[in-house]
């Protein structure tokens, strides 16, 4: 293996290891913002700013995730 294809290899492997540190933490980031959505409906609280923001979140980190995992499928292809 010469120096420039294990270099590209190391690159890989390093983005592959920060995407997926960036998906879990997204992943985190959702079951906290889904477990307040529920917490919230269920108390019928839905009628106020907390709420609409609680959901335009999870909606923004659902984006933000499907974003990530492209980028993780790209990095593994090679692209």
């Amino acid at each position: 293996m010469n120096t420039s294809t294990k270099s590209i290899l190391e690159t890989q492997a390093d983005m592959i290891v920060n995407i997926s540190r960036r998906i879990q933490t997204l992943e985190s980031q959702m079951a906290f913002t889904a477990k307040t959505i529920a917490t919230l409906a269920a108390g019928d609280e839905m009628d106020n700013e907390f709420f609409t923001n609680s959901v335009a979140q999870y909606k923004a980190l659902t984006v933000e995730l499907g974003t990530e995992k492209q980028e993780y499928t790209d990095v593994l292809k090679g692209e």
